[in-house]
């Protein structure tokens, strides 16, 4: 793995991440560590992404949905209807 990132190997930008998300994750592995962003620009970086209006907002995760079934044993047991 080490030769691989020796090598200049990066993961390859995940279908779902926005082309700055992966701008900035590519500055954070150059390998001269002054290259990279500090804490603070990244934090700066993300804080502006919050308050960006033209955004879309990120998809809500969906809830569990449960159901009580009775038990033999005289207690409701939660089942999830995801399997």
């Amino acid at each position: 793995m080490l030769e691989h990132l020796k090598a200049g190997h990066r993961l390859e930008r995940p279908l779902d991440t926005p082309e700055d998300m992966y701008s900035m994750m590519t500055e954070c592995w150059k390998e001269e560590p002054s290259d990279r962003p500090t804490f603070s620009v990244i934090c700066d970086r993300l804080t502006g992404r919050v308050h960006t209006p033209n955004r879309p907002p990120p998809p809500l995760p969906q809830p569990s949905v449960y159901e009580n079934r009775s038990s033999r044993h005289g207690y409701d047991v939660m089942k999830s209807s995801e399997g």
